[in-house]
């Protein structure tokens, strides 16, 4: 699921925007520049930003941030128009609309949406279907980087016992007993050497969000 940062101030476009987009994406929200400068950059795949904040002008750090910009403003000079296409991807002006706004949105994650993903040290690459750990390839079957795959790309989220006993038959055409998952999820433990998959007792794993 793709991770959006949200930098706005108005409690009630926050309030919006949240039931609209969490439908479809993981978001974290931002209320002021101290609090934006402090989740920036932390595997966001887009950041939909506010330009008046109450503690500053976020134009003055948009060069901090290494993902997609979507600025979602009021001001309408045509001054900060173009300093604001100059730095981000889209410039919309408040008030917006739901459905234009999710497209761009959809559009711009599209343009520039890479198939590398990073959690801490992990680099998962979709492209190649490889995993590295400290920048060194990890040797996985395609099984195995199918299960990190599903848990690192879905961090934050608990995935099933049941989806990951599907993806394994789906691979396998084997039928999958209870203990067939425990052993798949040690061996990709101890391949990579980490503690980050998380055991939720009954329910299934848990790769916790960064």
């Amino acid at each position: 699921m793709k991770r959006i940062l949200l930098v706005e101030d108005d409690k009630e476009i926050v309030d919006v925007l949240q039931y609209i987009l969490e439908k479809e994406y993981v978001v974290d929200i931002a209320f002021n520049k101290q609090q934006a400068l402090m989740l920036i950059n932390k595997n966001h795949d887009l950041t939909i930003l506010d330009i008046t904040l109450p503690d500053g002008n976020s134009l003055e750090f948009s060069h901090l941030i290494n993902n997609p910009i979507i600025y979602l403003t009021a001001k309408d000079d045509e001054e900060t128009i173009l300093q604001g296409l100059t730095l981000g991807e889209e410039y919309i002006i408040k008030p917006f609309k739901k459905n234009e706004l999710l497209l761009r949105i959809e559009k711009v994650l599209k343009r520039t949406t890479t198939n590398m993903f990073q959690y801490k040290d992990i680099l998962i690459d979709s492209n190649a279907m490889k995993v590295y750990v400290d920048n060194k390839e990890i040797s996985f079957t395609l099984l195995d980087y199918k299960i990190v795959e599903l848990l690192f790309i879905h961090a934050g989220k608990t995935i099933s016992r049941d989806s990951l006993a599907t993806l394994i038959y789906n691979n396998t055409s084997n039928f999958v007993e209870d203990n067939t998952i425990n052993v798949y999820i040690k061996r990709v433990r101890d391949k990579l050497n980490r503690d980050y998959i998380k055991t939720i007792k009954r329910v299934g794993y848990l790769v916790e969000k960064e």
